[in-house]
């Protein structure tokens, strides 16, 4: 007499041996490219920025999972070495990724647009010439949030690890861009613009 487990498991067997020919290996990458390939654009553009503002979440969470640990102090000095990496890496890789022909402070505008830890800011740039803008924040989730947290880091915020971040972002792209804070939180009002920041090129006219 055939085992019942030695029935099930021959019935297993045959099944598969039927349907051999019928079973598809798909790769991973495969998989990625054919759903963004089927996506409509507005999906796409959703998409990239769902990437970003996870992105952030991820840095916010590590962030505070630091300072728990070790204390806040701690887990700013971290984060800046993180960042200062960071930046650098993000700003060469999509340089060449967008293959910018022109190192100049308008090209450097374009590309902070697509600097992943821009996700979710709103603002507008002021040009009085291609090597001289104003950027203008006025809205930013990562300040708003630390608002609401009501504890003032805000300040720590732009004026240490936005201002690496800026400051990195520029000198990568182009060494002769000079960054100038010219308004950083905190805000006196809740109209009151977030930030401003000033981007020239040295020696340029």
């Amino acid at each position: 007499m055939v085992s019942p487990t030695l029935t099930t498991t021959l019935k297993v067997i045959r099944y598969w041996e039927a349907n051999i020919e019928k079973r598809k290996v798909y790769s991973v990458e495969s998989l990625y490219n054919s759903q963004l390939e089927n996506c409509s654009r507005e999906t796409l553009i959703a998409l990239v920025a769902a990437y970003a503002q996870l992105y952030l979440v991820l840095d916010g969470s590590w962030f505070l999972s630091v300072k728990k640990r070790l204390g806040e102090n701690p887990a700013i000095e971290i984060d800046l070495q993180v960042w200062d990496r960071q930046v650098r890496r993000e700003t060469e890789r999509l340089t060449k990724l967008m293959n910018y022909q022109s190192r100049d402070v308008v090209s450097l505008m374009e590309l902070a647009a697509l600097i992943p830890s821009a996700a979710g800011a709103q603002g507008y740039i002021e040009t009085e010439n291609r090597n001289d803008c104003t950027l203008n924040i006025e809205y930013c989730p990562i300040v708003k949030t630390l608002e609401k947290e009501g504890k003032g880091r805000e300040k720590t915020q732009c004026e240490t690890i936005c201002r690496l971040i800026m400051t990195n972002m520029a000198i990568t792209f182009n060494p002769g861009i000079e960054l100038i804070s010219i308004k950083l939180p905190p805000r006196q009002n809740q109209d009151d613009i977030y930030c401003r920041w000033q981007f020239k090129l040295q020696g340029a006219q």
